[in-house]
């Protein structure tokens, strides 16, 4: 009896002793590494979370201490670690899930697909301004340049920008062409102001590594004389007259600044919407007192079918060489077609020149084959003058 009491008296101060080593035993330090941002959990007692870099510090006794990191993501892994009376440094690396790695290849591919969309964006961007200009469509592409309608900050309406082809840009000859129609356009506007002609705004070039030759014109909305001839074949007596006449008063105002066209036909007239003016385009061989009668190369330049003799011949033109083609231009009107036609260029040239000008079907424009005689004689000194013509046509219309 007394052993039994003697020996529950020693566990007793035994299991006292144990727990006041247990409390007086000092803390050391443990180093947990893992992964950023992840909770970390100390004998089931949540303790605080990694830092940017993954480490965690604390303090705890020495001994072995279950150690669980968790993070959103990832696998959780709990570890036993043995402490021992100095620090201790210990790494629990987590598994990341299998959803997690798609998610993250997913939002690559979509970050990578945005990047993609908007690198073609600024391309498709920088690729609708032509300096200043924004393109809105293209109206019409030629051998040298096409033509956009365009807007400008500092034009409310929308504009007619004919842009020559880059291919061309290292042409000397086409680019001095080019940029005379924009001089010759400026000269006739400064001087004729109102007149049968699309305003020019400016012309010029971009600035860059690749100069983009530019004239920026009023947008004149309408269709075209070949248009109207296409559509309905030959057009009535008091229309073409009208037409006519509008076109001689702006032809006169180019002779009297200088200016001889030299491209009259169809194509290269517009006729306005709203007032059914007809609009003289297209100076692109426009000759003035200071430019050749030929091209910069040499070679004669304008339409064969609507031509002068003296002009196909390449010989000095003068404002009789635009009564000429404005003589071809009212016959086309009343027939449908222009008098000469052939096989090719050549043939057409040939009859310019030498062939009689054809009276016009109708046996009841007597007086308009005279007039239309008057415009088309083969000798440039003896046809009848612009302003002539113009009183001529004011007493028929």
């Amino acid at each position: 009896m007394r052993n039994s009491v003697f020996m529950g008296i020693m566990q007793a101060l035994l299991c006292s002793a144990i727990l006041v080593f247990a409390a007086d035993q000092p803390q050391v330090p443990l180093l947990i590494e893992s992964s950023p941002d992840a909770d970390v959990i100390l004998e089931g007692r949540l303790c605080g979370k990694t830092d940017s870099a993954g480490f965690f510090l604390t303090r705890v006794s020495p001994g072995s201490h279950r150690v669980r990191v968790q993070k959103s993501g990832f696998y959780a892994t709990e570890r036993s670690v043995f402490v021992y009376d100095l620090s201790t440094r210990f790494r629990i690396i987590l598994t990341e899930k299998p959803l997690s790695k798609t998610w993250a290849i997913l939002a690559g591919s979509l970050l990578l697909l945005i990047v993609i969309a908007l690198i073609i964006w600024i391309r498709h961007l920088r690729a609708n301004y032509i300096g200043q200009f924004k393109v809105i469509r293209e109206i019409g592409r030629g051998g040298v340049a096409s033509v956009y309608m365009a807007k400008s900050r500092k034009h409310t309406l929308p504009l007619a920008l004919k842009v020559m082809h880059d291919s061309l840009a290292d042409d000397k000859d086409l680019v001095e062409k080019f940029s005379r129609e924009g001089k010759v356009l400026s000269l006739v506007q400064k001087n004729c102001p109102g007149s049968g002609l699309a305003k020019i705004f400016e012309y010029g070039h971009t600035n860059g590594s690749v100069k983009r030759h530019y004239i920026a014109m009023e947008y004149v909305e309408g269709e075209t004389l070949l248009d109207q001839l296409k559509r309905k074949g030959a057009l009535e007596r008091s229309y073409v007259l009208k037409v006519i006449h509008s076109l001689a008063v702006t032809l006169s105002c180019c002779h009297r600044s200088g200016v001889f066209h030299r491209d009259l036909s169809p194509d290269n007239i517009i006729i306005q919407t709203e007032s059914g003016t007809p609009i003289l385009i297209d100076f692109g061989i426009a000759k003035n007192a200071n430019t050749s009668y030929r091209t910069l190369d040499g070679s004669i330049a304008g339409k064969p079918a609507y031509m002068s003799p003296e002009q196909c011949q390449g010989y000095e033109i003068s404002s009789a060489s635009d009564v000429y083609a404005l003589g071809i231009l009212f016959y086309c009107l009343l027939e449908g077609g222009p008098p000469f036609t052939g096989c090719n260029p050549v043939e057409v040239i040939y009859s310019q020149v030498n062939k009689p000008f054809p009276n016009l079907s109708n046996a009841q424009y007597k007086t308009l084959n005279l007039l239309i005689a008057s415009m088309t004689v083969k000798d440039p000194e003896k046809r009848i003058s612009m302003e002539k013509l113009i009183k001529q046509i004011g007493m028929m219309s």
